[in-house]
């Protein structure tokens, strides 16, 4: 069974042999079009399955070389392992060999075979000058000190040689992430009778399989994988790294077009502004505030401007943290690279990498986290999830998005939320510190609430929330503060542990007052407001209610409170007077209780809930001494 070990990108000038090169190498025409044959140049990508021996292979993407097919190329180059440099032996170094070997680096390419072609048409003396230009081209890249192969496709020398060479260096790159999010840049889109809508691309991350449903973005198009495809080989799955033929349902070729992105994440949605790390290169002219570029992202391209952050400008040659403002949106990752052309003359002048793809709104005023932003480009997964938590505030985390804010792998987020003690909630992940924050400020409101009310034995757990800014952050941030001992809830009452309330002289004396007026009343118990004013009290509730706690006054109705001690011995007369009667009226209580029927008909509501009376169509029925008395022990 064969396995695949890798993509290989053909890079390199028009006319330098690299579609006559891959089809030495793997027997396959890459130029399929009719404009391509008749033209003598390749126009669109091209695939391959390149045999390494030993029961591997790598996919290969033949890309043009021509300069008004860059673009083409970028999309091609986007997602390969290793880049297959090629160079003609009797022309050395031309334009695009420079461009495309700077796309390369500025799309992280890691691995690099430089290939040199028709060998056989100059001689050892030529070839070795050809060898030591290419060698000073390297120099200072990623890739100085690549391996460099002449070959010549007409004779088949150095064939062996440079299938060694890809398989050696592709071996030694990081394997793809198989475990992570299905990411598959689509580079093309067509319809085949019988078959319907197909999709390719080469897959990122993750792992595909037939009856799997995927996310197009951007849009919101959902497809199902009815069939799979690697290489022409009908496959049950397809894996990161392999160029991947999906037959789908439930989207049109229209829907899907090359630039689009294959997801199994509904949380991935695209911007159309990114934070990125920019990088001018040299001659590239760099960027003023809001100029406009050409980026490409995966198989994807559009305008935007550039708009520098914490500087007025990224010289040339130089690099800085910048905003990209796309006109349509993007489907990015955090560590996405993005090559950046210019508009006119076309050339490539940059590149990026995503740091946000969804940034927050920032003023020029504030300073810029330059030290969260370098985090999220190359820190540890802990780091960077700690530092999209914070970003996150109150509103929280997706979980399941972590992994495109980050650019890691679930497992590696999931792993994070616990090394960096994540309050976790529903499918949303907060930072301690937010938390923190919340319970802190939650508990101050407490302890001011209750300050102000000294007579108050507790806060409605509902108002502290609310004062915490409410929703799952308070919710935890109260759990938190009764977990760890601080505050306790008491009689549906919110206070802090070992709060007592206890009135100093000034509100004993206020709450005396209060009472007295209440005493005198009796059973005629003005209002709250009328004994306030009676007794010059401006700020009567908090009394009246500690009052009521203390069992000096009864609530008979919601703002209605009389002496306790004349409503007890009132239910006394009523039960002594009219005790066992039923069908009693509202004046046959006048003897017991001589009230005006403003008064008299709270008070029998008063006694229905406490079970002295019982009302019914026929009307009152009181109860006996022996109703009212507790049962036997």
């Amino acid at each position: 069974m064969t396995r695949h070990v890798g993509t290989v990108g053909t890079a390199g000038h028009i006319d330098h042999g690299k579609t006559t090169l891959v089809h030495a190498l793997t027997g396959v025409d890459t130029d399929r079009l009719a404009e391509e044959k008749a033209r003598g140049i390749t126009i669109e990508l091209g695939f391959a399955e390149m045999d390494l021996g030993d029961g591997l292979a790598a996919g290969v993407v033949d890309v043009p070389g021509h300069e008004g097919f860059v673009r083409t190329m970028v999309a091609g180059a986007s997602g390969i392992d290793l880049g297959l440099l090629v160079v003609a032996a009797d022309e050395g170094i031309m334009p695009q060999t420079t461009e495309h070997l700077a796309v390369l680096r500025l799309l992280g390419v890691e691995a690099l075979v430089v290939a040199l072609t028709k060998v056989d048409l100059v001689d050892e003396e030529w070839l070795d000058l050809v060898q030591e230009e290419v060698t000073a081209l390297l120099e200072g890249t990623p890739y100085s000190g690549a391996p460099q192969v002449p070959t010549s496709a007409r004779s088949g020398s150095g064939l062996d040689v440079l299938r060694l060479a890809v398989r050696e260096r592709l071996q030694a790159t990081r394997a793809r992430a198989v475990d992570d999010l299905v990411r598959l840049p689509v580079d093309r889109c067509f319809t085949i009778r019988g078959t319907g809508t197909v999709v390719t691309g080469t897959l990122w991350s993750g792992r595909v399989r037939v009856g799997d449903r995927l996310h197009v973005r951007p849009g919101a198009a959902e497809v199902r994988v009815r069939g799979l495809q690697v290489h022409g080989r009908p496959v049950e799955e397809a894996r990161a790294g392999e160029r991947t033929a999906l037959a789908v349902t439930g989207a049109d070729a229209e829907a899907v077009q090359r630039g689009a992105v294959l997801t199994d994440l509904t949380e991935w949605t695209a911007d159309r502004r990114l934070t990125v790390w920019a990088e001018s290169l040299p001659g590239g002219g760099g960027w003023s505030r809001g100029e406009r570029v050409r980026v490409h992202l995966g198989t994807a391209e559009a305008f935007a401007r550039v708009l520098p952050l914490g500087a007025d400008r990224i010289e040339d040659g130089a690099a800085g943290f910048a905003e990209l403002r796309s006109a349509q949106p993007l489907p990015a990752r955090a560590g996405d690279r993005i090559v950046l052309r210019s508009l006119n003359p076309v050339r490539t002048v940059g590149g990026a990498q995503v740091l946000e793809p969804h940034p927050p709104r920032r003023s020029r005023k504030r300073p810029l986290p330059e030290t969260a932003l370098t985090t999220l480009s190359s820190g540890p997964v802990a780091d960077r999830v700690a530092v999209v938590l914070e970003r996150a505030g109150p509103e929280g985390a997706i979980v399941s998005e972590l992994p495109v804010l980050t650019g890691c792998p679930p497992e590696a987020c999931r792993s994070a939320l616990g090394e960096v003690g994540a309050c976790l909630r529903g499918r949303n992940a907060w930072a301690a510190s937010v938390v923190e924050t919340a319970a802190r400020g939650l508990e101050r409101w407490v302890r001011e609430a209750l300050t102000a009310d000294p007579l108050a034995p507790g806060v409605a757990p509902e108002a502290a929330r609310q004062a915490a800014g409410g929703g799952p952050v308070a919710e935890m941030a109260l759990d938190a503060r009764i977990q760890g001992g601080v505050l306790e809830l008491a009689e549906g009452l919110l206070r802090p542990v070992g709060h007592r309330v206890d009135p100093g002289p000034d509100e004993r004396r206020r709450l005396d007052r209060m009472a007295a007026g209440y005493r005198s009343a009796g059973l005629e118990a003005p209002t709250v407001e009328a004994v306030a004013a009676a007794v010059e009290e401006p700020d009567p509730w908090p009394l009246v209610r500690h009052l009521e706690r203390e069992g000096v006054l009864t609530r008979v109705e919601s703002e209605l409170f009389v002496w306790s001690s004349a409503l007890r011995e009132a239910s006394d007369r009523v039960v002594e007077e009219l005790g066992g009667r039923e069908g009693l009226g509202p004046q046959d209580f006048k003897g017991a209780l001589p009230l005006s029927r403003r008064h008299l008909l709270p008070i029998l509501g008063y006694l229905d809930r406490e079970g002295v009376t019982r009302r019914d169509q026929a009307g009152r029925t009181v109860s006996t001494r022996a109703d009212l008395a507790p049962p036997a022990s």
